[in-house]
This record gives structure tokens, sequence and C-alpha cells, in this order.
């Protein structure tokens, strides 16, 4: 017999515990789940109380009224989820993930001998306020807003914490890695070991799978470049499609959001304001500076940290930072979301990230003055309100201090 059909029918009698640990988990959590294979067919599910496709499919039925093809997300969502799980392998540890919808997943991996053979996937949960959840429901569904009946499939999803998201994480990994340790050496003894190009089943994934390096190594250039190209790609593919493209930029930018994410921080999200902007987007170039702020974004924060003693701590200030500069944020506030005291805050800030926290808070609201700057015809003062200043008088000083011009002189420059 040869070794890939042995590993196949191998994997196939591995199904069945995993099905029982699903539904067990489920019994003791009541969280909704889901098995899959590794070649993103769902074998197993439990929808009850929701799983969130029955809102999302709701919402995406009017595309159809809009002379376009209409879209069933089911396979591309079966991919995420079960790339998460190639993502927990990779970490080693549970991996929670946002899904562009807005909904909050939980995924581990079932790894035997090396091979990722099946994957457990929970969820969905909603973080913020369900009344906020529902305002926000525009940014991630081509502008349309929940119906009635779109509220009530909402209601059924489960609204919960970070820290309770957190911890049926946890214990969902530990199930997963027990019932493949335990069989690892029972169902596949004597077949060889997988190398890391077994799990990259699907060729999608393998160009994020490089464009995540490359940020993670903090080569930002090189990740723009590569950025350029997954987005030419894109658009050959789905070319004249205009709408389509923004939505497949739009799930890159979730994967990137939720692969560089620290797992500890909290924060599961794609900043909304990034959201809001692409909504707006009407040309190739915008879509362009768009996607390269968001590489920005997500590798605006040095793998170091993450090393440090409070690394997870500096690392959820700074995100919060990212996802909250347009507010009147203070030294005291962010200092809070990190359980550091203010004075011992700054000076660990000062001291990892190499600039002050005003410096950095302005770096962050300086780089989304040039994009609005640049891509929209907003004027000084709004742009100034828009992105934190307290007045535009004060915008204008930081900005000639940083960028060497003034934010009239640096609009001018760009738009020729």
């Amino acid at each position: 017999m040869s070794s890939s059909i042995e590993v196949a029918q191998c994997e196939n009698r591995l199904y069945e515990p995993v099905i029982l640990l699903a539904k067990q988990y489920h019994q003791a959590t009541g969280v909704s789940v889901r098995v899959f294979n590794s070649e993103v067919s769902e074998i197993y599910r439990v929808d009850y109380p929701s799983w969130g496709c029955q809102f999302c499919q709701h919402m995406r039925d009017e595309l159809a009224h809009n002379n376009r093809e209409e879209h069933h997300p089911r396979e591309h969502c079966n991919r995420t989820h079960v790339f998460s799980a190639v993502r927990a392998k990779q970490l080693n540890r549970y991996y929670v993930y946002q899904c562009r919808s807005g909904f909050i997943f939980w995924s581990s991996p079932i790894v035997v001998n090396g091979r990722l053979v099946a994957s457990v996937v929970a969820g969905s949960m909603i973080l913020m306020d369900r009344s906020e959840f529902i305002k926000q429901t525009p940014n991630y569904h081509l502008g349309k807003t929940a119906d009635a009946q779109g509220i009530r499939l909402l209601e059924a999803v489960q609204q919960s914490t970070a820290t309770r998201v957190e911890a049926l994480a946890e214990i969902l990994y530990l199930s997963c890695n027990a019932l493949s340790q335990k069989h690892s050496n029972m169902l596949l003894r004597g077949v060889p070991r997988a190398n890391i190009h077994d799990i990259v089943f699907n060729p999608e994934f393998g160009l994020y799978e490089e464009l995540l390096i490359v940020i993670e190594a903090g080569n930002q250039e090189e990740a723009k470049q590569l950025a350029l190209e997954i987005l030419e790609k894109i658009e050959l593919m789905m070319a004249h499609d205009f709408q389509g493209i923004k939505e497949q930029v739009l799930d890159l930018a979730i994967f990137l959001t939720n692969a560089t994410n620290i797992q500890g921080s909290g924060d599961f999200s794609l900043n909304v304001q990034f959201v809001k902007d692409l909504q707006n987007i009407s040309t190739p170039e915008g879509l362009r500076e768009w996607l390269l702020t968001v590489i920005e974004m997500v590798g605006s924060i040095p793998s170091r940290v993450g090393k440090l003693k409070y690394g997870h701590l500096l690392v959820q200030a700074v995100r919060y930072m990212h996802q909250n500069f347009a507010k009147n944020l203070t030294l005291e506030e962010v200092s809070r979301i990190a359980k550091l005291s203010p004075s011992y805050f700054s000076r660990l800030f000062k001291a990892e990230m190499g600039v002050s926290f005003v410096e950095y808070l302005n770096q962050i609201r300086i780089n989304e003055s040039k994009r609005k700057l640049q891509f929209t015809n907003l004027s000084l003062v709004d742009i100034a309100s828009a992105c934190g200043f307290s007045d535009q008088s004060y915008f204008t000083k930081i900005f000639k201090r940083t960028q060497g011009l003034s934010p009239g002189r640096y609009r001018q420059n760009q738009k020729g």
C-alpha cells in the first residue's frame, strides 16, 4: 500500500474522535463548532446558538440585485477557517481571529506526526456592544445596513469578552493537542512525517504567507512591493470587477491583521477607520494606497516588542493607539490599557520604540493625514480633526516639523 493511501486512510479513521471532541466541546461550552479536514471540506457542524453565516448570507443576497453574480461566501470562509488552523500550528497554540464580517472565531489544529489532518473552529462571537456592531455593519457589507431580519439573525450570535474568548480558545487547544499526541503514534506509525510543504494546501496561502514572513521580518519596503504584486494578480483575476477586487483586498488586509495580532492583546480587529475608508475608494490608485497603508499599520510594531518581559502589554497599548489615534489620547489612558503606571509605561515605551509616546502618536496621525491629503478633498481643518489634532494650527506645526513642508504644499506636490 502506498504511503499516500495509508495516510489518507489513517486520517479518515481520526475524524471520528475529532468529531466526538467537537461535540463534547459544544456540550461543555455552548459554543457553535465546526470540523474541517485538510482539504477545506466541512465534515461536522453544530450551528447552535449561531455561527454567523446566516447573517452574512442574508447581507450578501442584495448583491444579486445589483447586476452581479450572487456571492456565496461559504467556500471562501471555509478556507479562512482552515488556514487559521495552519497558523495555529505554526504558533504552536490556539489562534483567535476576526472574519471579514467582524465576527470572532478561534481555531486549533489536529496535527498527527507533523501533518495537519483536521481543524476544529469555534465561534462566532461579538466582542463589542451589539448595537455598535449593527452600526458598523455597512463597513463590512458594501455599505448595506442591517434590516429587521438581519438584526434578528445577529441577536442569535453570542456577545462576549476578549477574556472569555481566550479562555475558550485555550480549552479547545489543550483538548486538540491532547488528541493529536494520543494519535500521533497510534494511527500513523511508520508513515513519514510531513514537511512544511504538506500544510500549504492552497496556492492562495503561499503568497499571503510569503508577505507575512516579510512583514514579520520588519522589511516594510519589500512588503509593500510584494503586496502590490499580489494586488496586480488580484486585478488580473477579477478584471473589470472593481468591487470584487476591493473585497479580495479587504480579505488580504483582515488576514494580515489576524496573523500579526499578538494573541493575548484582546484586539482581534482591523482598524474600523480603514474599512470605512475602503468603502469610499473608487480608483485603482486609491486602492493601492489603501493597501500600502494597511501594510504600514500591521508592520508598525517591532517584532522585538513581543519578546519583552511586558511585551504583550506594550503591544496592546500600541495597537490601541493605532485603533484610536483620532481620539484625544493621553499617556494616562494608554498606560491603563497596558496595566502599567504612566511613568513606567513612558520610560518603557521610549526605550523600546525609540521615540516618546507623543512622538509615536504624532507619527501615526501624520501618516494618516498624508493619506487623506493625497486621496481626499477634505479641508485641512477636517483632516486635522479626523486625525486627532486639537486644531489646524497644531496640525500644521507638527506636519512641517516632521515632513519639512506644509500640509497644503504636500497636497499640491502629490496631486501635481
